[in-house]
């Protein structure tokens, strides 16, 4: 399918954490029916309904011994008469130019006293399915099979948030969709991520405090997004933004910032990296809903340049010769922690967990990085 903006482009999905509120006007489409057992459409028409609560639509279909569930919610006139009908089934419903709802199902069309059903596009299978359309999206230069943007940790295992509480979790809004990324708190205003998940993002909802993914803790829009000036896309050198929240996080055991390394501290090899994120934990697999976490060790950077060549001093790598341990997809931008102190943000890789080829790190403690870093958020 070509995609080209005038007469097919991509509808955004609605955030997973959203709800419709009743009274949210929703426009159908479809070639669906005009009337009840009528004739279907040979022309796209659309009509415009408002949400109703879940307490008013629950009364009309318990009536007839139907169940409206969380993951439904309902929309339409209580007097009747507009209505999506047969034939619209599967059909968005959009407002704001985001499709909240898929047509399901209702009691006949445009009845009195029963809106029409919709399936949330926030549903935990629906989010199932954006997951596999996001993960094609790749984050790093395609030379090196990069990780793509969705994904997990690779050999890790789940961990509490109030163990990491200087982890976040970035959905990303584009003009094509979403995707997401990881990244970590360094002052009560400051998202510290990395450059490459940043390119084209309009807003930022930045989740912290929760274990998982989609749900729970506190979520911040942003749209004052930074990435560094000297950041090159095809070698990811510099390759570290920031993210400043319009309201200050409070601090508690789930949310607090992470210290980072003063200008030209050293890595030696074989320090141990705590690598934190939601990412997937297989190579083109799923992405993970519950935080995750893995040790691997750091390499010198003449070892690492066996495996890429155009290693810079801005990069540092970690992995096992084996392979099985990893940062992965919908990692990128995270933490890379040893002894409290963040020294890495997840880059790049070929592949996730592969033998031969560790993952890298954007190096925080770099001059040219850390001196950014402090430059545009004081930190």
């Amino acid at each position: 399918m070509k995609i080209d903006g005038i007469n097919t482009r991509i509808i955004s999905l609605a955030p997973s954490w959203t709800t419709v509120p009743a009274g949210t006007i929703l426009t159908v489409s479809g070639w669906g029916k005009t009337t009840e057992n009528g004739t279907v459409s040979s022309s796209l028409m659309a009509v415009r309904v408002p949400a109703v609560s879940s307490e008013d639509c629950g009364k009309s279909y318990n009536n007839i011994h139907m169940e409206i569930t969380i993951n439904m919610f309902c929309a339409g006139f209580l007097e009747g008469g507009k209505d999506s009908c047969q034939g619209d089934s599967g059909s968005a419903a959009v407002s704001d130019g985001i499709q909240r709802g898929i047509v399901s199902f209702g009691k006949g069309c445009a009845r009195p006293g029963y809106p029409s059903v919709y399936t949330k596009t926030t549903y935990r299978k629906v989010n199932y399915l954006r997951k596999i359309i996001i993960s094609d999206v790749l984050c790093k230069k395609h030379a090196q099979s990069n990780k793509t943007i969705d994904g997990k940790i690779v050999g890790g295992s789940e961990v509490s948030i109030k163990d990491y509480p200087y982890q976040a979790h970035l959905l990303i809004e584009t003009d094509k969709g979403y995707y997401g990324c990881g990244g970590s708190i360094i002052s009560n205003n400051y998202i510290l991520t990395a450059a490459h998940c940043l390119p084209n993002a309009k807003k930022v909802y930045v989740r912290v405090g929760s274990d998982y993914a989609d749900i729970g803790g506190e979520v911040i829009q942003s749209t004052d997004l930074k990435t560094h000036p000297k950041y090159n896309s095809k070698t990811s050198d510099f390759d570290v933004g920031l993210i400043r929240l319009p309201s200050n996080i409070v601090y508690d055991d789930t949310k607090r910032a992470i210290k980072l390394p003063a200008k030209g501290t050293d890595i030696p090899s074989g320090t141990r990296l705590i690598v934190s994120g939601w990412g997937a934990t297989s190579e083109n697999g799923d992405s993970s809903d519950v935080l995750l976490a893995v040790t691997v060790p750091t390499l010198t950077n003449a070892r690492c340049r066996l495996s890429y060549r155009s290693l810079t001093g801005n990069m540092v790598c970690a992995g096992v010769p084996q392979g099985g341990k990893d940062s992965c997809q919908g990692d990128s931008g995270g933490p890379a922690v040893a002894s409290s102190t963040q020294l890495g943000i997840v880059s790049f890789g070929v592949g996730c967990a592969r033998p031969g080829f560790p993952g890298v790190y954007a190096r925080v403690a770099s001059p040219g990085i850390r001196d950014w870093i402090k430059d545009n958020s004081g930190v």
